[in-house]
Parts: structure tokens; C-alpha cells; sequence
């Protein structure tokens, strides 16, 4: 039988990856019940509110498929930080675009942001997670993601109600702040280690020839390990050596 559901997967990495998915889902699927109305309003046509998604589905479903060597390249840090410092700057572009185009174009930049650090976050839940409880540990994460998607739209409308366009793009411009200001800090404290590595966190990923469990040596390249070659064997009879 396999391990019992516990509070054992609740790592201090996972809820943080849990946290991040469920901030960006949430101002993902706000903006998407926002934008179409904005554009509108702005004097668009149906055909933009139409690439409006097509921009934000497209960009990320480019970059996912890479999203996993760059983890392996760059460290999931690193990526995780890009991802949400491009939704910072796309959500604070939002509050001065005038035109259904400029709207258009800064889902580009959405894009960006959940193919990184939603992506990236996946990638980190399943290596961080005990052997035993991964499929636990996604489950919670991938039902953060659709808790996400399930708060936005109301959340949009309620305040829309409130001060309209502009009081949403406020609230996501700092829900996106407050993420990458806590990423940032979790960095510069060596909180978030290399994936495979660290338990509490994701420093560099795999590829890194420096990550090694906790209390344990780095690992030396494939050529210089330093193994000590046994003596050549010798035959008795005739004095050769064997190789």
C-alpha cells in the first residue's frame, strides 16, 4: 500500500508553487472576463476581443514545450522570477493602455508569465515532492490552478462594480507585486534551492554539476571523479600483465 495522505507533502516549496499557480490563474481568467469588456468599451471590434485570447493562448503554448530545458539551463529561480517580473510589468502597462491594439499586445507579455512560472512551478512541485507523494503533491497544485480559474471571473465583476477597469487593474498590478517581491526575497535569502538538490526550495536545477543533497559533496565532473585504478593483474606463471 502506498503512503497515507498526510501533511508530510506540505512542504514549504510546494505551498509557495501552490500560492504562485493560484495568483496567476487568478488575474489570468480576471482579465479575461475584463479585457473583452474593455475593449469593447474602447470601441473594438468582436475580431479583437477574438485575438485578445488568441495572443495569450499562443504565446504560452509556444513557450511551454521549452520551458523545461531552460529549467535544466537556467536554474527554476530564475525562471520563476522572469515569469513574474514580465506580469509586473505587463499589469502595471495596463493601467495606461488607451487602445483595443495596446491591449491586445500586452497579453503577449500574460502569456509570457503563465508559461514560466505556471509551467516552471509544475516542474519544481514534482521534483521537490517525496518519491511516494508526487501525485498527491500535483494534485493539490494542478486544483490551486482551477481554484484560480474558478475565483478570477467573479472576482473581475465584483470589482468592476466597484471602480471598474481601473480598480482591476490596480488590484491585479499588486497581487503581481507583492508575488515577485516575495520571489525576490526568497531568492536573495537561498530559500528557493536547485531542484533535485535542497529539499526547501529550488536553487539550480539538475543539469548544475553543483547541486548534491543536503551535508553532502558537490558533484565532480564525469572525468575528474578521482577513482583509483586497481593494480593490473599478473599472471604467475609468465610474469604478464593482463590490462
Amino acid at each position: 500500500m502506498g503512503p497515507r495522505p498526510g501533511l508530510a507533502v506540505f512542504t514549504r516549496t510546494l505551498l509557495l508553487c501552490v500560492a504562485i499557480t493560484w495568483l496567476v490563474h487568478v488575474v489570468t481568467y480576471l482579465l479575461n472576463t475584463q479585457l473583452p469588456l474593455q475593449i469593447v468599451a474602447l470601441g473594438g471590434t468582436h475580431g479583437q476581443v477574438g485575438w485578445l485570447f488568441a495572443v495569450n493562448t499562443g504565446i504560452a503554448m509556444v513557450l511551454r514545450p521549452q520551458v523545461g530545458g531552460w529549467v535544466d539551463r537556467y536554474g527554476a529561480r530564475e525562471l520563476m522570477l522572469a515569469g513574474a517580473s514580465v506580469l509586473v510589468i505587463t499589469m502595471g502597462a495596463l493601467n495606461v493602455a488607451g487602445t483595443p491594439f495596446a491591449l491586445i499586445a500586452l497579453m503577449a507579455g500574460l502569456g509570457i508569465a503563465l508559461a514560466l512560472v505556471s509551467t516552471t512551478g509544475s516542474i519544481v512541485v514534482a521534483e521537490q515532492s517525496p518519491a511516494g507523494r508526487r501525485g498527491e503533491a500535483l494534485s493539490l497544485y494542478y486544483v490551486a490552478s482551477s481554484v484560480g480559474v474558478a475565483l478570477g471571473p467573479p472576482a473581475g465583476f465584483a470589482l468592476a462594480a466597484l471602480g471598474g477597469a481601473a480598480l482591476n487593474f490596480a488590484v491585479v498590478t499588486a497581487l503581481s507585486l507583492g508575488q515577485v517581491i516575495h520571489l525576490s526575497t526568497l531568492v536573495h535569502r537561498g530559500r528557493f534551492s536547485a531542484s533535485g538538490a535542497v529539499p526547501e526550495g529550488l536553487a539550480r536545477s539538475r543539469a548544475s554539476p553543483r547541486a548534491c543533497p543536503r551535508g553532502g559533496r558537490a558533484r565532480e565532473p564525469r572525468a575528474g571523479r578521482g577513482r583509483t585504478l586497481a593494480p593490473p593483474r599478473t599472471r604467475m606463471t609468465t610474469g604478464e600483465t593482463s590490462p
